[in-house]
C-alpha cells in the first residue's frame, strides 16, 4: 500500500515540477498602452438604407478606427453621408 502512496505523490510531483520550470520562463505581456493596435469593424448590407447609419455610429462609438460597410447588391442606395466621419475614423463603403 506504501508504494501506491509513493505512486500517486511521483504522479502528482510531475506537474508540479514542470509548472515551476515553465514559471521561471515565463514572462509577462507588454502594457496594452504601448501595443494599442486599430480595430476595424466590417458591416455587410442589402437593403438596409434606413437601419445602416445607427450601425454605423454604433460601431464608430465602441472605438472603431475604420468602418466597411459592404454593399451586397442592394436595390436600395447606402446614403451618401456615410462617407463623411467626424475625427481619424474612416467609413468606407463599398
Amino acid at each position: 500500500m506504501i508504494w501506491l502512496a509513493g505512486l500517486s505523490l511521483l504522479c502528482a510531483g510531475v506537474p508540479a515540477l514542470l509548472f515551476l520550470v515553465n514559471l521561471r520562463a515565463y514572462r509577462p505581456p507588454p502594457p496594452a498602452a504601448e501595443s494599442r493596435k486599430g480595430m476595424a469593424v466590417l458591416i455587410p448590407a442589402r437593403d438596409e438604407a434606413e437601419r445602416i447609419e445607427k450601425a454605423v455610429r454604433a460601431a464608430l462609438a465602441s472605438g472603431a478606427d475604420e468602418v466597411l460597410v459592404l454593399d451586397d447588391g442592394s436595390s436600395d442606395a447606402p446614403p451618401r453621408s456615410l462617407g463623411k466621419s467626424p475625427g481619424r475614423s474612416r467609413v468606407f463603403v463599398s
